[in-house]
């Protein structure tokens, strides 16, 4: 099986891809390639424009993307062109402050091994954990599927099939590449994951290739698009995980089922995640002004074309 690990590295920083280095020095033999990143700063807006849409920013997001987050997104978008250009089964896409702790050929090898198709695989978490609700235990590494995507794109596994997905679902985008990873239902495929996680981002470092993250945002649009993504999310997993206990409908062959075990009850399940939600969404609407709720209608007509593609 033909794959490569593709580090996401800005050209004026090679001290970045040096250190990315000495973390895979434990493994010479890996096949490594250098991508060099979009630098959003230096891109001119005929370059940008040809993959990001500010119509579609202003639909989908709560601020408008800065030029690190367009340039970190056009970046993961190389990976893909070349994960297709040289025909490789999977690549193993990291960006340059990332960390390592467990063993690297093994991950890679259970990847491998999985049936296709798959599309992506989450392979690092921030400092929250998120839950999984759904497995697939194997010796080394399970395939599992979060309660919700990781918001981290530092490290994940994106296969042949899953890079054409992607290159004719994203373009354009007008959402950073990790928050747009988190509404997989709407690219038509699960991003899953790899358990343990063995890699995470190095806090010690700014990210270079999305670049700070410290201007203002839309509250009022922020809080509708944390509504909007709860109740899809929650829609997405109980269409593909709540019913059954052995049932992916979006890739039947990987068969992931509960992790709380085939014989548990579907109510004890649906209460469970459902209650989590139910608070969430309580904390939510408590954080909105009064004056938000102006033209709600029109908002919930918005859900009602969102739920049903999920």
């Amino acid at each position: 099986m033909r794959y490569k690990i593709f580090i996401i590295n800005l050209a004026r920083s090679p001290e970045r891809y040096q250190q990315a280095l000495a973390q895979l020095a434990a493994w010479p033999d890996l096949p490594v390639e250098r991508i060099d990143a979009a630098d959003g700063r230096t891109l001119s807006e005929a370059e940008i424009n040809q993959y990001y849409s500010a119509a579609l920013n202003q639909r989908q997001h709560h601020k408008i993307l800065k030029p690190g987050e367009k340039g970190a997104f056009i970046s993961h978008i190389r990976c893909w062109q070349q994960i297709v250009e040289q025909q490789l089964d999977f690549a193993l896409i990291l960006e340059d402050d990332f960390l390592v702790d467990g063993d690297l050929p093994a991950l890679l090898n259970a990847i491998a091994e999985l049936p296709q198709p798959w599309h992506l695989l989450k392979l690092a978490m921030p400092n929250k954990q998120q839950k999984i609700i759904a497995g697939k235990q194997e010796p080394a590494f399970s395939l599992v599927h979060f309660k919700k995507n990781p918001i981290s794109a530092v490290a994940q596994a994106v296969s042949l099939d899953g890079a054409k997905l992607l290159l004719a679902r994203e373009l354009p985008f007008g959402r950073p590449v990790d928050v747009s990873m988190q509404y997989s239902w709407q690219l038509g495929f699960q991003a899953l994951g790899m358990w343990p996680l063995i890699f995470k981002p190095d806090l010690g470092f700014e990210s270079t290739i999305s670049g700070k993250q410290n201007e203002q945002v839309n509250r009022r649009v922020f809080y509708w698009r944390r509504l909007e993504f709860s109740l899809a999310n929650l829609w997405h997993n109980l269409r593909h995980y709540g019913l059954v206990a052995q049932s992916n409908r979006t890739h039947p062959a990987l068969q992931l089922g509960r992790v709380t075990g085939p014989d548990t009850l579907f109510f004890r399940y649906f209460y469970a995640v459902l209650a989590g939600y139910l608070k969430a969404l309580c904390c939510q609407l408590l954080l909105i002004k009064r004056q938000y709720f102006g033209g709600f209608g029109a908002r919930f007509k918005a859900l009602h074309r969102i739920l049903p593609a999920c």
